[in-house]
This record gives C-alpha cells, sequence and structure tokens, in this order.
C-alpha cells in the first residue's frame, strides 16, 4: 500500500482554478481584449460570461462571435488595435 501525505485543501483549491484558468484561456481564442484598470479575476470572469451568453443567444442573425464582441465592449472592453496609436504614412 502507498502511504500518502496529508490532504491538501489549498493545492487541491489551486488546481481546480489552474484548470478553470485554461478553460477561460480557450475563450482567449476569441481575440484579445483590453479594459484598463481591470484585475486579470474579473476579466476571466466577463470572458466567461460573454462566452457563455454568446453560445447561449447565437442565431442565424446573431452570430456567437458578435454577441461575445457586443457583450464585451459593453463591459468596457476593447481590442488592442482600438487603441494603437496611428501610424504615419510612409
Amino acid at each position: 500500500m502507498i502511504a500518502r501525505g496529508p490532504r491538501r485543501p489549498a493545492a487541491a483549491a489551486l488546481a481546480l482554478v489552474s484548470l478553470l484558468a485554461g478553460c477561460v484561456g480557450a475563450y482567449g481564442a476569441r481575440g484579445t481584449w483590453i479594459k484598463p484598470g481591470n484585475d486579470p479575476e474579473t476579466a476571466h470572469r466577463d470572458a466567461y460570461e460573454c462566452e457563455r451568453h454568446a453560445v447561449l443567444h447565437r442565431s442565424a442573425a446573431m452570430p456567437s462571435e458578435q454577441l461575445y464582441e457586443e457583450c464585451m465592449r459593453e463591459r468596457g472592453y476593447a481590442r488592442p488595435r482600438d487603441h494603437a496609436p496611428a501610424r504615419p504614412a510612409p
């Protein structure tokens, strides 16, 4: 029989958070969104909630990508390219 050390709830909680963060990271496939002054936990939660909303309410007239983008913009996020300074003409 293999002896096991004491159970560590903190380690289990960290593993769960890491797993959830990995799942939320998959939603990052929709691109990068920024919101000045926002913390990573809130950003992950917002991305997850917008993804869930987009999947549940998509239709032929309103694809999930459009719903996701609208949701993120309504929460104050923008694409980095929206904030990029204009490049001077050559």
